[in-house]
């Protein structure tokens, strides 16, 4: 999924989702379904499109909730998805699933963490990455590997809103500015 943080809209609905599963001990399947969910639009973009366009009633989009969605979500995630509707954040799904995988993985003792490679990262190259970044934040993290070949090699890591750039393309950056500025 995208790299940009959430809003404080998405982190808010996402925050009282959570607290709501929380508290009808719902927590583990809701973080499950809102996992696949926030695949399932990310993926999709006729989906973001649908949910996100002004032209489209509540009642289309709930209908839409309810013929596709609702059999094999958890009925509370279903309720969430027609709040959003009705309030007009269903355009924010994909960022609120974000915040709330964020805020899961919080509670769980997890971070999620983004990496950002020019080329894909084998298994073993992967799970190596994961130890080393698990020990430096000294708690477990759950890797979601991007893919941009502009990088040119080296990696890119995001932990909540911090950012490392270890990317060729930022240390040739940062030569060609010592060197203009060197003039």
């Amino acid at each position: 999924m995208s790299a940009t943080l959430p809003s404080p809209s998405a982190r808010a609905y996402a925050e009282a989702l959570l607290e709501l599963a929380d508290e009808r001990q719902q927590l583990h399947g809701i973080a499950d379904d809102v996992r696949s969910l926030g695949e399932t639009v990310h993926n999709s973009p006729e989906l973001r499109a649908f949910f996100a366009h002004p032209g489209i009633t509540d009642a289309e989009r709930e209908q839409l909730i309810d013929r596709t969605l609702a059999p094999s979500l958890n009925p509370l995630l279903s309720s969430f998805l027609k709040l959003l509707s009705s309030k007009g954040k269903l355009g924010e799904i994909e960022p609120i699933s974000r915040a709330f995988a964020a805020m899961y993985d919080e509670k769980l003792g997890k971070s999620t963490v983004e990496i950002t490679v020019a080329k894909p990262l084998m298994t073993g190259d992967l799970e190596l990455v994961r130890q080393k970044i698990s020990t430096a934040i000294r708690r477990e993290a759950r890797i979601n590997q991007k893919v941009d070949p502009e990088i040119i090699g080296g990696i890119v890591i995001r932990v909540g809103d911090q950012l490392i750039d270890g990317s060729v393309r930022a240390q040739l950056d940062a030569v060609q500015s010592r060197l203009l500025n060197a003039r």
